[in-house]
C-alpha cells in the first residue's frame, strides 16, 4: 500500500547547514514535498510500505547566499524552500539524481 512518510533531514545530517544528505527509504520511494515541522526540515515521500528493500535518496541543502553543496553538472530536482526561525533562516532543498549506469 502506498502511504506518505516523513523524513527529518537533521536526523541524517549532523547539524551541518550546507550538506549532502543520504536518507535510507524503501526502494521506489518518491519525494513529493519539503516543509518545516517543529523547527526542523522535513521531506515527505510517497512510499510503498510493502517494499522491504532500501535505497538511498540523496538530498542537498543550501542556505540562501551560501555555496551550493554540489557541482553544476550534477543532475538535480528542486523540491522547495524551508523557512526556519520565523524566516530568519532559509534553506533550499534539492534531490540529487543518481545516474542510471545500465
Amino acid at each position: 500500500m502506498k502511504t506518505v512518510w516523513k523524513y527529518v533531514l537533521e536526523d541524517f545530517m549532523g547539524g551541518i547547514p550546507q550538506a549532502v544528505v543520504p536518507v535510507p527509504v524503501p526502494k521506489g520511494s518518491k519525494p513529493i514535498s519539503v516543509g518545516e515541522q517543529y523547527e526542523k526540515m522535513v521531506v515527505y515521500c510517497e512510499v510503498d510500505d510493502s517494499v522491504e528493500e532500501k535505497e538511498e535518496l540523496i538530498f542537498a541543502i543550501a542556505g540562501t547566499g551560501h555555496e551550493m553543496p554540489f557541482e553544476d553538472d550534477v543532475q538535480n530536482k528542486f523540491l522547495g524552500t524551508v523557512k526556519l526561525k520565523g524566516g530568519a533562516f532559509m534553506f533550499h532543498i534539492y534531490q540529487l539524481i543518481k545516474e542510471n549506469n545500465s
